[in-house]
């Protein structure tokens, strides 16, 4: 819901511990599309891997395209993957092309998203999925693991293991450009029901930016509803709005496609906690206790954002936390927070 500076994260990506690994990889997809045979391929899907062929024909080229911020010339360059059509039930499924397949393997990017992606999600210190800001970008791999006896391999064992992984969406979909699959620009952190959700559809949302960008989404709860939560104490009744801008009509809005306001329909809960915090928590009191625990909380900041709305305060950290963005529109309407 908030763009990143993208000179911050190009510091990140061109660290030399990160940019060695990149560099391994870009000699990995080398390797793999050489491999890549064309015999047996339409002239259409032939073409197509041509093109990607040509243009990335060496791991320097490869490595660039992994770094690289501004898709628009690529794009020109080599399209789309081709369509496929085939005919299901009396109605006409368009698909693309299963040369995507080839080309998405060829990439790699399952071994990008495993090995190097973590390292750069954890220094840029995004923990929280950047289009609904409710949940973890981390989710639960079921994999297989090999047990074999200390001494002789007398035996062999699977056994089911559990490992930690990085959602992550495409934000220009691999299955129409397969080869922008391991561009760490068009890679964003999402959790699983918003990867999910979006698919091959494209939002009005740029999570890289070359400046400083203030979100335009918005959080609000209705004062006419706080009224009247006051008064029955039934947090029901408050009502939460969510806006955002207008997108272009080829893109779709965050609430067609994630349903923002029936995730946060689930957080009355958390208005309801922060209505009474803003009762509680006024002036005076946060300066008594500014006062009296000065060697634990030396600033406001501190004191607002561990304390009183457990959750970060400022608007360029709420990528570390979910529920940081709702709460924190909440809380600064309500005066808790600057």
């Amino acid at each position: 819901m908030k763009s990143i500076n993208l000179k911050d994260v190009k510091s990140i990506i061109e660290e030399q511990e990160i940019k060695d690994e990149i560099f391994l990889h870009a000699k990995l997809v080398s390797k793999n599309l050489s491999n890549i045979i064309s015999k047996g391929l339409n002239a259409t899907d032939k073409a197509f891997l041509t093109k990607i062929k040509t243009k990335f024909n060496s791991v320097s080229k490869i490595f660039n395209l992994i770094m690289e911020s501004d898709f628009s010339h690529i794009i020109s360059e080599i399209g789309i993957t081709p369509k496929l059509v085939r005919k299901k039930n009396t109605k006409t499924d368009e698909l693309y092309s299963n040369i995507k397949t080839q080309i998405i393997d060829a990439f790699d990017y399952k071994k990008l998203r495993a090995d190097i992606l973590p390292k750069i999600y954890q220094k840029i210190g995004i923990k929280a999925c950047v289009y609904c800001n409710s949940q973890l970008t981390v989710s639960i791999d079921f994999i297989k693991e090999i047990k074999r006896s200390k001494k002789k391999v007398e035996y062999i064992e699977m056994i089911d293991a559990k490992k930690a992984k990085f959602q992550v969406d495409h934000y220009l979909p691999k299955d129409k450009y397969p080869y922008l699959s391991i561009s760490i620009f068009n890679l964003y952190p999402v959790c699983a029901s918003c990867n999910l959700a979006k698919g091959i559809k494209e939002v009005e949302f740029e999570l890289y930016k070359n400046s400083d960008f203030e979100t335009l989404f918005d959080f609000s709860i209705t004062w006419e509803s706080i009224v009247e939560y006051l008064v029955s104490k039934n947090n029901t009744t408050l009502k939460i709005g969510f806006k955002e801008p207008n997108p272009p009509v080829n893109k779709f809005k965050f609430e067609s496609v994630f349903n923002i306001n029936g995730i946060y329909e689930t957080q009355k809960d958390l208005v309801e906690e922060l209505i009474i915090k803003s009762i509680i928590y006024n002036d005076s009191y946060k300066e008594s206790l500014k006062q009296s625990f000065s060697t634990i909380f030396p600033n406001d900041l501190s004191l607002s954002s561990r304390i009183i709305i457990g959750n970060y305060e400022n608007e360029d950290d709420i990528h570390k936390r979910p529920m940081s963005k709702f709460t924190q529109d909440i809380a600064r309407q309500l005066k808790l927070i600057p």
